[in-house]
């Protein structure tokens, strides 16, 4: 079972994160695309700082794009915006108990606390069903430098990417 998951977005308010991201082509299209700026939308998603929240489907759907350009096919979405931390892990939990093994394409950036409420449901529940995460930009191939240029610009020595760690998430 492949699922599409649409993180909140929180890490927008990074702007070493927005510059990130209008670098990916697609990302860049969708920003450009932007109704609500009248003059400079790029400028504007750069400067958005705490205010981001408008910026996250725009950001989103650049991502969206991206992923459906390879002929990626999902068989569920979930939008963790409209979900309740509760409803959130009552759906994970159904899933996990009836499937063997769930893909997780986290369309973000980063993962929002997934990770950790997937962890925590396999714990308490002492479920065995393999679960996969994706973070759609760390599995792109076109994408390496993504994540590296976050950790050199953070300072950080270790480039492997991997896996995609959480401080970023």
């Amino acid at each position: 079972m492949k699922i599409l998951y649409f993180t909140e977005g929180k890490s927008l308010e990074s702007r070493e994160l927005r510059e990130q991201l209008a670098r990916i082509p697609e990302v860049l299209s969708e920003i450009k695309k932007c109704k609500t700026c009248k003059l400079q939308p790029l400028l504007s998603f750069l400067d958005c700082g705490s205010n981001y929240q408008p910026w996250v489907r725009v950001v989103q759907r650049g991502l969206l794009a991206r992923l459906r350009k390879t002929g990626f096919k999902y068989s569920g979405l979930m939008r963790r915006e409209i979900l309740s931390e509760e409803s959130l892990q009552s759906q994970l939990l159904l899933m996990m108990q009836s499937r063997s093994q769930i893909e997780f394409h986290v369309i973000g950036p980063g993962y929002d606390n997934l990770h950790l409420l997937i962890k925590k449901i396999q714990n308490d529940y002492q479920l065995d069903c393999e679960v996969i995460l994706s973070d759609v930009i760390g599995s792109d191939p076109r994408l390496t430098w993504f994540w590296a240029e976050l950790r050199k610009s953070d300072g950080r020595k270790n480039r492997d990417n991997s896996s995609v760690d959480a401080a970023y998430h």
